[in-house]
């Protein structure tokens, strides 16, 4: 939750490498290590992280032109779909040589 968290504006350039990092941190510790932890098991970890989706509460909150701004720094040009996440975890699921890794699903945007 803390990687998602943004500083005041004033404070946003200068954290971005920090926030960038943690995010890196967190991922690594959360999907990496518990990968280690649990092959004994046979449990893989994997995990998604996924852009800008078109979820109903993005759809309704934010305003046209913030939607346009934020399609445009997208490389495919759109916001991904809930389905697309959707069939990212089936992927997951169904192919045993995923584990230890985090999947993007963000259409080429780095958040």
């Amino acid at each position: 939750l803390l990687a998602n968290k943004l500083p005041p504006k004033s404070h946003r350039r200068c954290n971005r490498r920090r926030q960038a990092t943690m995010r890196g941190c967190i991922r690594w510790a959360c999907v990496c290590v518990c990968a280690q932890e649990l092959k004994s098991y046979k449990i893989r970890v994997a995990g998604i992280a996924p852009g800008f989706i078109a979820t109903e509460m993005v759809l309704k909150d934010m305003k046209p032109e913030a939607l346009e701004k934020w399609k445009s720094l997208i490389p495919i040009g759109r916001l991904g779909e809930p389905s697309e996440i959707s069939l990212t975890a089936e992927f997951i699921v169904e192919n045993d040589l995923i584990d230890g890794v985090v999947l993007e699903a963000s259409g080429g945007i780095k958040i």
